[in-house]
Formats: C-alpha cells, structure tokens, sequence
C-alpha cells in the first residue's frame, strides 16, 4: 500500500477517508514471494470485478479508534463487495467503513511470524469476523504447525476445513467464499478451479503464457509475410511470362509482317 499522511475526521467513511491508516512494518523476505504470487494471482481472477478487494500490506482494524496493538495486517486478504478504490484511499480494511469484515485472509509462514499466525492471528481474525482464514507453509509444517490448514468461522469459533489429498501428491483445502482449492504442492502454493478443472495460472506461468501467445502471434505474422512475399512473386512472375508471351507475339507479327513486305518485293509490279 502507499504511504499517505494522516487526514481529518470526516463525516462519511467509506466514502472519503476521515482517516488515512498509516503502512505496517513490510513483509519478512522469506515469505515475499510466495505473498506476491498469491497476491497476483488473485487480482488477476478478480480483475474485472472493481467490487473485489484483493489487497496486501495493509493493516486490518475494527475502525481507526480501536487499539493500534489490536490491528492487523494480512498478507492478502479479499473482500466481496467492497470497493477497491475506496480501501486504497483508506490505505487499509476498517470493518466499520463496510459493515462486514473481509471474506478470505490468507497468511505465509516465516521464520520470524510462523508462530502467530496459527495463535494470535488465528484468534485475531476470528474475532474480526473473517470468514474464512487460511495459513501456508512452504517448509511443509516447520513455521506453522502443519503445511496448509484452513478455518470457516462458524458460530462466531474457527472449525477446520477438511485437508484432501490429491492424486497429483498435492495436499488442497477448499475455500467456499472464492470458490477455489488453496493447494500445497512442493513447497508451492496453488489454487486450483474445480470448475475450469485447472490450477490459475501465477505470475511466472501467466508470463509465459503471454509469451508464448506473442511467440505464436509473430510466427503467424511471419507467415502471413512469407505467404504475402509468395504471392508477390508469383504475381510478378505470372506478369514476366505474359509479358514474354506479349513481346513473343509482338515479334511474330512483325516477322509476318516483314515475311509479307518481302512477298510483295518479289511479287513485282
């Protein structure tokens, strides 16, 4: 999120920020990566939909006049119907700016922040009201306190959302509010469609994707050129032989015609 100077109050939140939330301290560089590629992954899914939040590195919080120690700042965290340009010029989740709190908060292990997420976070979310919170581990359980879980809050109390084993040896866990398995697979975190029956593409695969279409666009486009080149040539050559044809024919007039000349000579008068 974007650093902004504190503002005043102001008589409508939710509409113009009365109070801009401050950054929270960055993410550990352990854990960066994994952050972003969930992070893009998301917001690519969602990238049509401007009533979808999809947000990292901000703080979480009931409203800006609850205690600085009881906020949060989720490594990604997704929000239905909820505007995203408002969030942005918050710098921040206020539940009370929307009357509901987030519908996915998703957490990364970390040497250093391993320990809370599955504890303090854990019960912090739960007391926020998020629907559903999930937690992945890359080590395979040596941060947190195994490599995927996942929580639904029911009745105001987190309950475990049942593991999967999957015929691929990834370990999934579906999240009903996005419609999507989170996936641990080799250390890799994953979301998989049971609808498209496909994983979303991540960053580093959507690239390649993307050139692979522009590879094809250009071997298309050079072959569109080399059969327009053909064409071309094969014109130009049709045209060289009409025009031998024509100069062919042009001669063989001008010899009859000398041919004739040369009767009428000997012809005589």
């Amino acid at each position: 999120m974007t650093t902004r100077t504190e503002t005043g109050r102001r008589a409508a939140p939710g509409t113009e920020p009365f109070y801009v939330l401050p950054d929270p301290p960055r993410i550990d560089m352990e854990e960066a990566p994994y952050v972003a590629r969930a992070l893009l992954t998301l917001m690519r899914r969602y990238s049509d939909r401007p009533d979808v939040v999809v947000m990292s590195q901000g703080y979480l919080c009931f409203n800006t006049r609850s205690a600085r120690s009881d906020w949060l700042a989720p490594d990604c965290l997704v929000s239905f119907g909820v505007s995203l340009e408002a969030v942005k010029r918050r710098n921040g989740y206020v539940i009370d700016d929307w009357g509901k709190p987030p519908d996915f908060v998703l957490e990364i292990a970390s040497e250093s922040t391993g320990a809370r997420d599955y504890t303090v976070k854990r019960e912090g979310y739960a007391s926020f009201g998020v629907g559903e919170y999930f937690r992945f581990d890359a080590t395979g359980g040596e941060y947190h306190d195994r490599p995927l879980a996942g929580d639904r809050l029911v009745g105001g109390e987190y309950e475990a959302i049942p593991m999967v084993g999957a015929a691929d040896g990834s370990i999934r866990c579906y999240s009903e509010s996005l419609g999507l398995y989170l996936c641990w697979e080799d250390g890799r975190l994953r979301f998989w469609d049971p609808v498209a029956a496909a994983y979303l593409n991540d960053y580093d695969e959507a690239e390649d994707a993307r050139l692979a279409a522009e590879d094809a666009r250009l071997a298309a486009e050079g072959d569109r050129v080399v059969a327009e080149d053909a064409l071309v040539e094969e014109r130009v050559a049709r045209r060289a032989a009409e025009a031998g044809q024509l100069a062919a024919e042009d001669a063989r007039r001008a010899a009859e015609a000398e041919l004739e000349r040369l009767r009428e000579q000997l012809r005589g008068p």
